[in-house]
């Protein structure tokens, strides 16, 4: 499903490009500049560059949706264990896994995103993307590296 959706996605881009201008189509390189700094490295081509760059935003807005709730309810967490009555454990047990699921859900957005990420690059591009991931992390902490979060700035 996700190499069809891959597939629709450069055709989509073809049928874009056809109707751009010359001087459309020349900017379109700017994109590699929107692309974090470590995405250089990889010599892209224009339509890796831009499906790339659809993927990052889509990650970067349901990351940005999930940190929203996850912030309110850490809000309520605190007012909670704050509180001058008692503090009732099962509401409290209920926001912390409210919590638990929320961080598990940003982990599984980074991960969808280097996934469809890496299924638009070339072996060669593939070698370069995990050694820049690998150098970015430490004892496999790489979606906690600066390299991951850098993805979303």
């Amino acid at each position: 499903i996700k190499r069809q959706m891959n597939e629709a996605a450069l055709q989509n881009f073809l049928e874009f490009r056809n109707i751009l201008t010359d001087e459309q189509r020349e900017k379109l390189p700017q994109l590699q500049r929107q692309l974090p700094k470590e995405f250089q490295a990889l010599n892209l081509q224009t339509e890796q560059q831009i499906q790339i760059y659809g993927i990052i935003r889509r990650a970067t807005r349901e990351k940005r949706a999930v940190s929203a709730e996850q912030g309110a309810l850490q809000t309520e967490l605190l007012e909670m264990l704050f509180a001058m009555q008692d503090v009732e454990q099962a509401g409290l047990k209920q926001v912390q896994k409210e919590i638990a699921e929320h961080e598990l859900n940003m982990e599984k957005t980074n991960i969808n995103m280097i996934l469809d990420i890496r299924e638009l690059l070339t072996p060669d591009q593939k070698q370069q993307f995990i050694r820049l991931f690998e150098a970015s992390s430490t004892k496999g902490a790489a979606m906690n590296s600066s390299f991951s979060r850098n993805l979303y700035d």
